[in-house]
């Protein structure tokens, strides 16, 4: 068995072997057959290196030269440098400042009142006629015994003023005032003048700290125009009870102001010049209750 088996593989591999062999010789033919039909013409080596030397030593054809052109540029312009400029014109010299003279009050040395003779128009407040009287969330006012009376309702709070009916425009303006009661810092009161409405016009007062001040105010639009700061001034009486004269003289935009028949400053305002109400305001910054009382209200038409 072993036998048989054998001589079968050693036939199997004659078998493939002479299939190899088959193979290989057509590959061969196939070969010889592609080369043949393939191979390039026999080239003469002597022949090329000739073909090339005649080459190479061939005088060469140039191209026909460029004809040089016949124009003849130009020449730059020559620049013709500017003239100098020369100022025909002598500048104007600037005119000579003329220094503002200084103003001397014309109420410097006098009491203010003395020489104008009898108001023009005056409230002695014996009835209130001439005010209408409030009593609101700002403040009380009155006319008893003589006085017209502010008292204020709350702490601390701006100004609260009331006017009465005439309106004037150059003037000069006088009150006495005293305080009733308490009070403290800058707790104020004073003239409310030249107003505009009733909701606009000039303040000038005093405070429980002995100063006075000067402002331009307008309720409408909520502005406030400092003209004078509050400024510390002995003349000015604190204390219950304690009188206080305030005066105003207007003429055009000057403003004099006045307290106990002395002059205390004058500025220059343009805000409001024309004919405007009188009267007097209050405002409280630590007293509750504030209250103030005047003894008349005044004025002269000025000369």
């Amino acid at each position: 068995m072993k036998n048989r088996n054998l001589i079968i593989g050693i036939i199997a591999i004659l078998i493939i072997a002479i299939l190899c062999i088959i193979s290989i010789a057509v590959f061969l033919v196939m070969t010889n057959q592609n080369s043949e039909s393939s191979v390039p013409p026999t080239l003469d080596i002597n022949t090329a290196i000739a073909e090339a030397a005649s080459a190479f030593s061939a005088t060469p054809v140039l191209p026909t030269a460029i004809p040089t052109s016949t124009l003849t540029p130009s020449p730059w312009p020559t620049r013709t440098p500017l003239p100098t400029w020369t100022a025909t014109n002598t500048p104007r010299p600037l005119p000579t400042r003329t220094e503002i003279p200084s103003i001397t009050p014309t109420r410097a040395t006098q009491k203010p009142g003395e020489g104008l003779g009898d108001p023009t128009w005056i409230d002695e407040f014996e009835t209130d006629d001439y005010w209408t009287l409030f009593d609101d969330e700002c403040f009380k006012t009155s006319v008893r015994n003589g006085k017209y009376v502010q008292t204020t309702k709350r702490v601390p709070a701006g100004a609260c003023w009331e006017v009465t009916w005439p309106k004037i425009q150059d003037f000069y303006l006088e009150t006495v005032a005293r305080i009733a009661g308490d009070c403290g810092e800058r707790d104020r009161y004073g003239i409310f003048f030249r107003g505009a409405s009733t909701k606009r016009g000039y303040m000038f007062g005093v405070t429980c700290n002995q100063e006075f001040w000067l402002s331009y105010w307008d309720s409408e639009t909520y502005q406030r125009e400092t003209l004078i700061d509050y400024t510390v001034n002995d003349k000015i009486k604190v204390g219950s009870g304690e009188p206080n004269k305030l005066g105003i003289q207007t003429t055009g935009d000057r403003i004099t102001l006045y307290i106990n028949d002395t002059m205390v400053a004058e500025v220059y305002d343009s805000t409001y010049i024309g004919k405007g109400l009188i009267g007097f305001f209050i405002a409280s910054e630590v007293t509750e209750n504030f209250t103030v009382e005047y003894d008349y209200l005044a004025y002269w038409d000025s000369p």
